[in-house]
């Protein structure tokens, strides 16, 4: 499980979303999957800069949910992984 952070405690990197940090934490190392709607370039640069393993940031559709697009490039990353 994920252990966010308080929403009170100051944000040691500006400009990442505010669930990044923890999630590089919580994979320790290990490849991961992370669908969001609120993820950016910033959040990918710094994911690929920090963590040691494969991992696939996909930005979701906030308006559509998960689709099966969605599904599908989660698929074809497991299968190069």
């Amino acid at each position: 499980m994920v252990h966010w952070p308080d929403s009170d405690e100051p944000r040691p990197h500006p400009g990442l979303h505010w669930k990044t940090p923890s999630l590089i934490t919580w994979a320790a190392g290990r490849p991961f999957v992370w669908l969001d709607d609120e993820l950016t370039e910033a959040d990918r640069a710094w994911v690929s800069a920090t963590h040691p393993a494969p991992a696939l940031l996909h930005r979701v559709d906030a308006h559509h949910g998960l689709t099966e697009a969605d599904f599908a490039a989660v698929e074809e990353w497991l299968g190069e992984v």
